[in-house]
């Protein structure tokens, strides 16, 4: 286990009083790939963000294990809109978060144009990011978090703003990479496809106040292709998950 939540609550008082989230509990274990998916606004990216440190729930805790003090984990976070600095080139961009940690310039400009090549893009090391496509600047943010070495890596909804095609050889991409540089993925997302094609497993949350209606493992063998849609059990995962979603929207619907 590298961390645990344990009924985790959240209750918002301004402007007025929402419980966000409720009794959240749930374990991560090391290099494992986990999946949230739920209805909007049922607090999958204020989850997140408690998990990285950034928002204090007001009940509950989150316990790590798997470092020698146990102390928080580090983690790097991927958003839609990728983060990139306009001003600096592709690859001082990748090598950013090694700058924060003092690495040498010419160390870290040799790592992230090694990562860069490794992906295709080893052609772009002196661009800037208004030159690349939507696509090709998300895989420069998710290799930036990659780079950095973090314990966990946090992802909400990296490619939801992508068009369908650049989707798929997006989540085609980040699984290559996650194979090749293991790390614990916590992976936000509301396409329920792209939760089976990635996670070993899928949570399933409620409407708010947020919590786990449901953990359910992706028992099917990596690595996986777009062909896996096809397999029958992808379509019973797939049956699982949304009934349980839909249950929850129209609940939503009828409040």
């Amino acid at each position: 286990m590298i961390f645990a939540c344990n009924d985790l609550s959240l209750v918002f008082s301004n402007p007025r009083t929402t419980e966000a989230l409720a009794n959240v509990s749930f374990t991560v274990e090391q290099n494992e790939f986990v999946c949230i998916v739920g209805p909007s606004g049922c607090g999958k990216t204020t989850l997140l963000r408690i998990i990285a440190g950034l928002l204090p729930p007001s009940r509950g805790e989150i316990v790590f294990s798997g470092n020698d003090d146990c102390q928080r984990p580090a983690t790097a976070m991927v958003f839609q809109q990728q983060g990139l600095f306009p001003w600096m080139t592709v690859v001082d961009n990748v090598a950013f978060g090694l700058e924060t940690r003092g690495v040498p310039k010419k160390e870290r400009t040799s790592l992230a144009a090694d990562f860069l090549s490794r992906v295709g893009l080893g052609g772009f090391l002196s661009a800037f990011p208004y030159e690349l496509s939507g696509g090709m600047r998300q895989r420069v943010a998710i290799l930036r978090a990659f780079l950095t070495d973090p314990h966990v890596l946090l992802m909400d909804e990296p490619f939801g703003a992508l068009d369908a095609q650049t989707r798929i050889l997006m989540q085609q991409e980040l699984l290559t990479t996650w194979r090749d540089n293991p790390k614990t993925v916590i992976y936000i997302t509301h396409d329920i496809e792209e939760a089976i094609l990635l996670g070993d497993r899928i949570l399933v949350m409620s409407g708010r106040p947020g919590t786990i209606q449901a953990d359910i493992l992706i028992d099917l063998p990596r690595p996986r292709t777009l062909s896996f849609r096809q397999h029958p059990q992808f379509d019973a995962i797939y049956q699982q998950v949304w009934q349980i979603i839909e249950s929850e929207v129209r609940e939503g619907i009828t409040r």
